[in-house]
């Protein structure tokens, strides 16, 4: 089981919306659709474009996680999206914490200093 993080983008919605749907609908109970969230269907332009980014885990080629940051100025983020597949969660893979180390990353990087959840 290798667990590899990476940047998606478009083509990567139809399984970015899978994971999280089901987490939301089945998982927490919450009356959301793919029409209440039209930020997945458009990835690049909703995170990338603006100066944020996207992110997959996955594992043996399965999109087992999420982390996005949208930013809305040029110091200022938000964490959105930071999903794990309920098999996948705990310290053993640690995926979360991987997930959100690197989204800091990115932040320092862009000099991006206020992240918000």
């Amino acid at each position: 089981m290798k667990l590899q993080i990476q940047s998606i983008d478009n083509s990567y919605s139809e399984q970015a919306i899978e994971l999280i749907l089901t987490i939301q609908q089945k998982e927490f109970n919450i009356p959301i659709t793919v029409d209440d969230q039209p930020d997945l269907k458009e990835i690049e332009s909703f995170y990338q474009e603006a100066g944020g980014n996207f992110w997959g885990a996955f594992i043996d080629g399965e999109l087992v996680g999420s982390i996005a940051l949208v930013k809305f100025d040029e110091r200022a983020g938000a964490i959105r999206k930071m999903f794990v597949k309920k098999e996948f969660r705990g310290k053993e893979l640690n995926i979360a914490q991987i997930l959100l180390e690197i989204l800091i990353s990115f932040c320092h990087e862009k000099g991006i200093n206020d992240i918000y959840l």
